[in-house]
C-alpha cells in the first residue's frame, strides 16, 4: 500500500513539473490544463500521501499565473500557499511565499 501511495505521489509530482516545462516554454494553454486537473484531482481524491504537497502545488500554480502576467489571480495561489505554510510553519517556505506575493503585488501596481 505505501508503495503505491508513493508512486501515486510521485507521479503527481511529475506532473506539476511537466506542467512548469510548459510554462517555461510559453505554452500556458497547456501548463495552465495541467494544472486545473491536478487541482480537481487533489481535492477529488482520498491519498493521504499528497496532503503534504498541497503547498508545492498552489506556488507552482502561483508562478505559473505570474509568468503569465495575470497579477491579480497569481496572488490567489500564493496566499493559499501561504495559509497552507503557516500551518507547517517552516519559515524558509513562509518567506518563499511572502517573496513571490511582494513580486507579484508589485507587478500588479506597475
Amino acid at each position: 500500500m505505501e508503495k503505491q501511495a508513493n508512486h501515486a505521489r510521485g507521479q503527481f509530482i511529475n506532473r506539476i513539473r511537466l506542467a512548469n516545462t510548459y510554462q517555461w516554454n510559453k505554452e500556458f494553454q497547456k501548463s495552465n490544463e495541467i494544472f486545473d486537473v491536478l487541482v480537481g484531482e487533489f481535492h477529488n481524491q482520498a491519498d493521504e500521501s499528497l496532503q503534504d504537497i498541497e503547498d508545492f502545488l498552489y506556488q507552482h500554480m502561483g508562478k505559473n499565473k505570474f509568468e503569465q502576467g495575470e497579477y491579480e489571480e497569481a496572488p490567489t495561489h500564493f496566499y493559499k500557499t501561504l495559509e497552507i505554510r503557516l500551518v507547517k510553519n517552516n519559515s524558509e517556505l513562509i518567506e518563499s511565499t511572502q517573496l513571490a506575493i511582494d513580486a507579484t503585488l508589485k507587478m500588479h501596481n506597475e
